[in-house]
């Protein structure tokens, strides 16, 4: 009998308010657990936010309190303790301290997901663009040399490594697609009866729906200056879900935004963050979803939309983009307020029939692009041959 391949995830956190990169995960480790490893994740979290009693993988929380970058003494004794207990160590985010110490002490035995770290976006702002190419040429480029390879998902966030603004050349780059991304579709739910009991103002009544963190790069700025250019939305409402409302700069900018406007306050519904069933309910009743985004490499919120055969209203940052506009399965436009602007114009005025057929079409682009079988996930194909 093959003895399994133990393979450890460390990610800073499965807390799903900070988005796509923990539910990927969670996907990365069941598909991996179905294929024969031996998985465990590594958490810095306090508790455990994912109940994986159901899958056939093991979570450790170190309760690490890191500092920044992610900096903990705890993970450092750990990595010393564990490293050859592990056969594979899986790392989350290229600017992450660990990464520094699976340089010093796991050669050759780890792999870094970059999850965007590399988004073109994030060299757009100046100080943060010179704190990071120091960074880079210090250690973070060796960091990655001396690994296994970076995944990345999809061809589209492989493109964005040579456009990006740190020198990437020489570094081992597998694309991993988005075959370990999938969705487990709920049945037999009343969606109805739970959207009017958690948004009554939502009944009977068309929405648009934006889902995911409140951040500068998702673009909920440029979607609340679109609805104000509009000037007849056919009895639109806009329900903005995923606020942690912490006093961040940015979530205040926009709660004040709408709160100060007529027009904002009558139609834009600001919700906290969304799980289970009424996360399920709001985006499969949801006219449409949109996702204004400055940067994207995968936009999680767009494959959930698609999942449950909702159209999706999205940016050219966003990485799925290509396969959208393939299957005609939503709306693609520039990242600004004219063009998301026209974008939701053109959408609330088209046919019945053309939107039947994207709602279709939309289901067809998750089911055969995003939707893969775990036999045939690359990442497990990758780990197997190395």
């Amino acid at each position: 009998m093959n003895k399994k391949i133990r393979i450890v995830n460390i990610i800073s956190t499965l807390n799903p308010i900070y988005g796509g990169p923990a539910a990927t995960y969670i996907q990365t480790c069941k598909s991996l657990s179905k294929n024969g490893f031996d998985v465990t994740v590594l958490t810095y979290d306090k508790k455990n936010f994912f109940n994986n009693k159901n899958d056939n993988f093991k979570t450790i929380n170190l309760n690490a309190n890191p500092k920044g970058y992610n900096f903990s003494l705890k993970l450092i004794k750990w990595i010393k303790a564990n490293k050859y207990n592990y056969d594979y160590f899986l790392f989350n985010g290229i600017w992450d301290f660990g990464i520094l110490l699976a340089k010093i002490f796991l050669k050759d035995k780890y792999f870094v997901f970059i999850h965007g770290g590399l988004d073109p976006y994030f060299g757009t702002e100046f100080l943060k663009r010179i704190k990071k190419n120091l960074y880079w040429k210090i250690t973070g480029k060796n960091n990655l040399l001396s690994s296994k390879g970076v995944l990345v998902s999809g061809n589209n966030e492989f493109k964005m490594l040579k456009k990006t603004y740190v020198n990437t050349s020489g570094i081992k780059v597998y694309d991993v697609g988005y075959s370990f991304y999938q969705i487990n579709k709920p049945k037999k739910m009343d969606y109805k009866n739970i959207l009017y009991k958690y948004f009554p103002i939502l009944h009977k009544k068309k929405f648009i729906l934006f889902i995911g963190r409140i951040h500068n790069k998702k673009g909920c700025d440029i979607l609340l200056q679109s609805i104000l250019k509009i000037k007849k939305l056919k009895k639109y409402y806009f329900l903005i879900a995923g606020f942690n409302f912490n006093n961040s700069k940015y979530e205040n900018y926009i709660l004040d935004t709408v709160k100060k406007n007529k027009k904002l306050k009558d139609i834009v519904i600001i919700s906290k963050f969304l799980q289970g069933n009424i996360k399920d309910s709001v985006i499969k009743l949801a006219d449409a979803t949109i996702l204004p985004s400055r940067g994207e490499n995968f936009g999680v919120s767009v494959i959930e939309s698609m999942a449950l055969s909702t159209i999706p209203l999205i940016t050219n940052k966003v990485g799925v983009h290509h396969e959208i506009t393939k299957y005609k399965a939503g709306l693609v436009y520039k990242d600004n307020v004219e063009s998301i602007s026209n974008m939701i114009l053109k959408f609330i005025n088209i046919e019945k029939k053309t939107l039947k057929l994207m709602k279709i079409n939309s289901l067809k682009c998750y089911d055969d692009v995003f939707n893969v079988k775990d036999k045939n996930n690359h990442l497990v194909k990758l780990l197997k041959k190395n």
